[in-house]
C-alpha cells in the first residue's frame, strides 16, 4: 500500500485533534514527526487548504494553530479511505528487526501519543528497512520518570527547555540516524548538547536491548574530546559505560572503572550516583554486606540533598540486596518507604515497580489477595502512562504468584501475556533472565509441568 505525505498529514491532524493534549504540540514537533521544516510544513498545510482536503479558520501560523484547522467532508472522505487500508500496513521481520509480521493498526495503539503513532507512520513510509526495536526502546528510556539518565538531564537543562518539546524530538531524531554505521559518522563530528542527548537514549536503550557493542561504541566515542558536553553529560556517559562493563566483564570491573570516575569528580551528589552505581554492583556479587553499606552511605547524602525520587531508587536498590540475601522483613521496609519517596517525587514508573516487589513479598508471605491489590494498583499507573513494557512486567509478576498458588493454567495465561503485551519489547535478553526466574521459582516447587512449559517456550 502507497502512503503518501498527504496521508501522514491528515492522520496526523486528525489524532491530534482528537488527543486531549494534542493542542499543546507545536508546529516543530509536528513538523518533525511527519519528517518535514515548520516552514514547509505551512507550506504543504497551505496546498491541503487550497485542494479543499482542510479550511483554516485562522492563519496557520500561530501557537496553537491546530485549533484553526477543520477537516472538510472532502479531507474526512479520503482519510476515511485511507483509515480503512491500513491494516495492509505490515512490519515484518526483514525490514524492522522483529521475529513476527505486525500490523501497523496493532502496534499504533501501544503508543502513548499522537506524534509517536505519526512517526511511526511516517517511517513506514519513508525507510525500506528500520529498527522497530530501537525506537519502541528509546521512547520508553526517554519518558521513563525514574531513569537516572532523565533525571541528570533535567538537571543540565533551564525550566524553559523541560517539557513536552523535546523527548520526540530527540528520538525522532536518533531514529533518523538509521543504522550503526551512519551513527558512527555522526559521532565522529563535534556534537551539540542536544545531539549528546539524543545519543545517551540511544546508548541506553542498545544497553538495555543487550547489544552492548553498539553501546560502548557510543559511549566511548562521546568521552572522546567532545566541547559541547557538560558535567552532568559526561556522568551519565560514564554511569552507562559502566553498565556495560559489568555485563561484557563482570561488576568488579565495573566497580574499578567507577573508582576511576570516582577521582575524577568531587561534587558530592556525583560521588552518591557512583557510590550507588558501585553498591548494585557488590549486590550483583552476592556481597550484599558491602552493597547495603554503600546504598545506605548513597540514602543518607540524597537526604541532604533532598531529592526524594535518588531516596526511592536508591531504597529500592538497598530493597532488593536484602530480599536477595534473604531479609525479606527489611526488604519490606525499604520498599514500603521508597514506594512514599515515589509518591513525594510524583514519579509513576517508581511506584509501579515497587508495587510488583511488595506484591512478591506478599506472595512469599502467603497473602495472595494482597498481592493481587498491589498488581492491580501497578497495573493501572503503568496503564495510565500507556506503557506496556512495564504492563509486562505486572504479566511476570503474576505468573510468579500462578507458581506460589500452583495454577497452571493461570500461569500460561500470565506467562504469554508477559511474553506478548508490549511485543517486540522487553528485550529477548530479559525475557530469558524473567524465564529463569521463573523456572527456578517452580523447581523450588517441585512444579515440573510449569518447568518443562517454559523450556518449550524458550526453544520456540
Amino acid at each position: 500500500m502507497k502512503v503518501t505525505r498527504t496521508d501522514i498529514l491528515l492522520y496526523a491532524i486528525d489524532e491530534l485533534k482528537k488527543d486531549v493534549a494534542g493542542g499543546d504540540c507545536s508546529q516543530e514537533m509536528i513538523a518533525r514527526a511527519v519528517g518535514l521544516t515548520p516552514g514547509s510544513l505551512t507550506v504543504y498545510l497551505s496546498r491541503l487548504s487550497k485542494t479543499g482536503i482542510i479550511r483554516a479558520k485562522k492563519r496557520l501560523i500561530s501557537q496553537k494553530f491546530l485549533s484553526n484547522i477543520v477537516i472538510t467532508d472532502k479531507g474526512k472522505e479520503k482519510l476515511k479511505t485511507f483509515r480503512s487500508r491500513m491494516d495492509d500496513l505490515i512490519f515484518t521481520p526483514q525490514r524492522h528487526n522483529i521475529s513476527i509480521c505486525l500490523k501497523f493498526t496493532e502496534l499504533a495503539g501501544k503508543f502513548r501519543s499522537p506524534l509517536e503513532r505519526t512517526f511511526l507512520l511516517y517511517m513506514y513510509k519513508s525507510r525500506e528497512n528500520f529498527d522497530l526495536n530501537q525506537y519502541m526502546g528509546n521512547l520508553t528510556t526517554a519518558t521513563n520518570d525514574m531513569n537516572l539518565l532523565n533525571f541528570l538531564r533535567k538537571l543540565d537543562k533551564p525550566d524553559e527547555e523541560q517539557g513536552q518539546r523535546s523527548y520526540l524530538i530527540e528520538v525522532f531524531n536518533m531514529t533518523l540516524y538509521g543504522d550503526m554505521n551512519k551513527m558512527i559518522e555522526v559521532l565522529k563530528g563535534e556534537l551539540s548538547r542536544e545531539d549528546i542527548d539524543s545519543l545517551l537514549i540511544h546508548a541506553e536503550t542498545k544497553y538495555k536491548q543487550g547489544r552492548l557493542d553498539e553501546a560502548e561504541i557510543i559511549y566511548k566515542q562521546l568521552l572522546s574530546i567532545q566541547p559541547n558536553i557538560t558535567i552532568n553529560q559526561w556522568l551519565q556517559t560514564n554511569l552507562g559505560l559502566a553498565q556495560v562493563i559489568r555485563r561484557k566483564q563482570g561488576p568488579k570491573e565495573a566497580i574499578a572503572h567507577l573508582d576511576r570516575v570516582g577521582g575524577e569528580t568531587k561534587g558530592k551528589l556525583f560521588k552518591a550516583l557512583l557510590n550507588q552505581a558501585k553498591g548494585t554492583c557488590f549486590s550483583m556479587m552476592g556481597d550484599y554486606t558491602k552493597a547495603i553499606e554503600m546504598l545506605s552511605e548513597c540514602i543518607r547524602s540524597y537526604r541532604q540533598y533532598q531529592y526524594p525520587l535518588l531516596i526511592s531508587i536508591a531504597m529500592n536498590n538497598r530493597g532488593v540486596a536484602y530480599f536477595s540475601s534473604g531479609k525479606i522483613e527489611q526488604a519490606e521496609k525499604d520498599w514500603t518507604i521508597a514506594l512514599k519517596m515515589a509518591n513525594k517525587a510524583h514519579c509513576r514508573y517508581a511506584k509501579g515497580r515497587l508495587l510488583g516487589n511488595l506484591a512478591d513479598v506478599e506472595v512469599l508471605k502467603g497473602n495472595l489477595k494482597k498481592a493481587e491489590r498491589y498488581l492491580n494498583s501497578s497495573e493501572r499507573l503503568f496503564r495510565s502512562v500507556n506503557d506496556f513494557e512495564m504492563l509486562a512486567g505486572v504479566e511476570f509478576n503474576r505468573a510468579l504468584k500462578s507458581i506460589s498458588e500452583k495454577d497452571f493454567e493461570g500461569f500460561k495465561v500470565h506467562f504469554k501475556r508477559s511474553e506478548d503485551v508490549a511485543y517486540p519489547l522487553p528485550p529477548e535478553y530479559e525475557r530469558s533472565f524473567r524465564r529463569k526466574v521463573m523456572s527456578d521459582r517452580a523447581t523450588e516447587m517441585g512444579l515440573e509441568d510449569i518447568v518443562s512449559f517454559i523450556n518449550g517456550s524458550t526453544e520456540c
